[in-house]
C-alpha cells in the first residue's frame, strides 16, 4: 500500500492552485495574466451587466455565483456538517453600477481569503473535506473559463466583420466556332468514318441474276 500524502504536501498543492486561478499564475494550467482577480480588473461595470446570451448569465452574475459557493463550502468546513445552499439566489442579480461592481469583487476577494485562511488552518482532512477542495478548485476554474469567454463575446461585438472579398466575375460564354470553309462538318466527318457496306453476296444457285 502507498503511503498516504502528507498533510502538508496536500495544503500546499491546493493553496498553490488556488492562488493561480485567483491570483498569481504558477503554469499549473492557466496563461500568465489569466487569473480571476487580473481578469476581472480589466471588466466595467457596463460590460458586467451585458447578458452574453438568453443562455448564459452576465459577469456579474457569475462572480456572485462563485462567491456564493465559496461562501457556502467554507461555512460547512468550520461547521463539520454540509449546509444546503440556496442555489437560486446565487444567481439573481440585476445590472450593476461601478459601485456594485467593485463591491461585488472585493466581496469575492474576501470570501477567497476566508477560503484559504480555513485551508490553512484545517487539521481535519476527511474525505468529505477532501471531495470538497476537488469541488472548489473545478468549480473556481470553470466559471473562470465561463467569464473569460463572457468577455470574448461581450468586446467582440463591437468589432465590425471584415468585408467581403469581391467575388471573381466569371468569364462571358464564348459563341460556338462555326465551320470555316473547307472544313468538313462534324455530319460529314461521322460520314466519312463510317464503317463501308459489305460487300454484295456472290448469287447463289437459284439466286436471280444480278440486273
Amino acid at each position: 500500500m502507498a503511503d498516504p500524502i502528507p498533510l502538508d504536501s496536500f495544503r500546499a498543492g491546493l493553496l498553490t492552485v488556488l492562488d493561480e486561478i485567483f491570483e498569481h499564475v504558477h503554469g499549473y494550467l492557466l496563461d500568465p495574466g489569466t487569473s480571476l482577480f487580473e481578469t476581472l480588473a480589466s471588466v466595467s461595470a457596463e460590460e458586467a451587466s451585458c447578458p452574453i446570451s438568453a443562455n448564459c448569465a452576465c459577469l456579474a452574475v457569475q462572480v456572485n455565483h462563485v462567491r456564493y459557493y465559496m461562501d457556502l463550502i467554507t461555512e460547512s468546513g468550520r461547521s463539520g456538517e454540509y449546509k444546503k445552499g440556496d442555489w437560486p439566489a446565487s444567481w439573481r442579480v440585476g445590472p450593476v453600477t461601478d459601485a456594485d461592481w467593485n463591491d461585488l469583487i472585493d466581496r469575492l476577494r474576501a470570501t477567497y481569503h476566508e477560503v484559504t485562511s480555513f485551508a490553512e488552518s484545517n487539521e481535519r482532512w476527511e474525505p468529505q473535506f477532501v471531495g470538497g477542495a476537488f469541488a472548489l478548485v473545478g468549480h473556481c476554474a470553470y466559471h473562470l473559463g465561463e467569464i473569460r469567454q463572457g468577455i470574448g463575446v461581450i468586446r467582440g461585438r463591437s468589432v465590425s466583420p471584415p468585408p467581403n472579398p469581391p467575388r471573381a466575375t466569371p468569364p462571358p460564354p464564348q459563341a460556338p466556332a462555326r465551320n470555316s470553309p473547307g472544313r468538313s462538318s462534324a455530319g460529314h466527318l461521322l460520314r466519312s468514318h463510317a464503317a463501308p457496306a459489305p460487300p454484295s453476296a456472290p448469287a447463289g444457285p437459284g439466286s436471280p441474276p444480278s440486273p
